[in-house]
C-alpha cells in the first residue's frame, strides 16, 4: 500500500516580527521574520520599485549591506511549504537616509556690539529637524551644545564682556548631523 497527501493550500505570508527603524542612516539594517512550519523562505530586496537584490532563500534574521542611493528600500517575503505551493508576499519599507540636514539659517539676533546680558537668537532649518545650540566666549564654553528651540535665549548677566559666538546645528530625524550656522555677539 502507499498513501499519497494532496496538498494545495498555499501558505499565509511570512509575518516580519522587527524592523529597522525608518527613516534611518544604518546601511545594514535587519528584518526578523517567521512562517509556516517547514516552508522555506526567499527574500527580495527593491530600491523605489527596481530591483537591488532578486528573490533568493533567507533566514531570519535577513540583513542587507545598502551601498546604493538613500531612498525607500522595500522587503518582499514569501513562503513556500514543501508542497511547492507558495503563497502571498509580505513587505516592509526601510527609509535610508544618509544625507545630513542643511546648516540652519539665523533669522534674527544681536547685531555687532551691544550692551544686553540677554541675547536672544531665532533660526530655521529643516522640517522635522531638531535642533542643538551652544554659545562660547574665545575658547571657552558658556553654554555646552544642548537641544534648542527658536528663540535660545542666553544669560549673561553675570558673565563678563567680551566676544561670544552662538553656533546652532541641525539633527534631521534620521539622526543625521548638519554642518552649524554661526553669529557673533560683542557684549
Amino acid at each position: 500500500s502507499s498513501s499519497y497527501e494532496l496538498d494545495t493550500v498555499a501558505p499565509g505570508a511570512p509575518e516580519i516580527v522587527t524592523a529597522p527603524g525608518s527613516p534611518g542612516r544604518d546601511r545594514s539594517p535587519s528584518w526578523a521574520f517567521t512562517a509556516e512550519p517547514g516552508a522555506t523562505v526567499e527574500c527580495r530586496l527593491d530600491l523605489l520599485g527596481a530591483v537591488v537584490s532578486n528573490w533568493a532563500p533567507c533566514a531570519s534574521p535577513r540583513s542587507y549591506e545598502l551601498n546604493g542611493a538613500d531612498g525607500s528600500y522595500a522587503l518582499s517575503l514569501r513562503a513556500t511549504d514543501a508542497a511547492g505551493n507558495t503563497g502571498p508576499a509580505a513587505t516592509g519599507s526601510y527609509e535610508l537616509d544618509t544625507t545630513p540636514p542643511d546648516a540652519p539659517r539665523i533669522t534674527d539676533g544681536p547685531a555687532g556690539r551691544d550692551d544686553d546680558p540677554r541675547p536672544t537668537w531665532s533660526f530655521t532649518g529643516e522640517a522635522d529637524a531638531t535642533f542643538e545650540c551652544a554659545l562660547a566666549r574665545g575658547r571657552e564654553t558658556v553654554s555646552e551644545r544642548s537641544a534648542c528651540a527658536s528663540p535660545r535665549q542666553y544669560n549673561l548677566i553675570e558673565d563678563p564682556d567680551g566676544e561670544y559666538a552662538f553656533s546652532v546645528r541641525a539633527r534631521d530625524i534620521a539622526g543625521n548631523v548638519g554642518e552649524a550656522a554661526g553669529a557673533r555677539y560683542l557684549l
